[in-house]
């Protein structure tokens, strides 16, 4: 779908963002994603916490995805997110 494009470029972007940040697997279902990132935390001074990174990705996602349905200020994503690290 076109909410499902925008919501892959925007995951991609956060490598262009963030130079800290590697895409592991990751897929965009019909109604949620799933995404694996891979931080880089050798320089912390450039690094973001994981709760800022899925912010930036969903405002992004969101304004682009409002932008293109002229549908200013509506709600897309929910509003947390499950996290689970791994660590090997």
């Amino acid at each position: 779908s076109e909410q499902g494009q925008i919501v892959a470029e925007s995951w991609q972007w956060l490598t262009e963002r963030y130079g800290f940040v590697s895409l592991g697997a990751w897929i965009v279902m019909p109604d949620h994603m799933h995404g694996i990132l891979l931080l880089d935390r050798a320089d912390d001074q450039q690094s973001k916490p994981l709760g800022q990174l899925i912010g930036a990705f969903k405002v992004t996602s969101t304004k682009r995805i409002n932008a293109r349905a002229e549908t200013p200020a509506v709600r897309f994503w929910q509003r947390d997110f499950y996290e689970h690290s791994i660590r090997t």
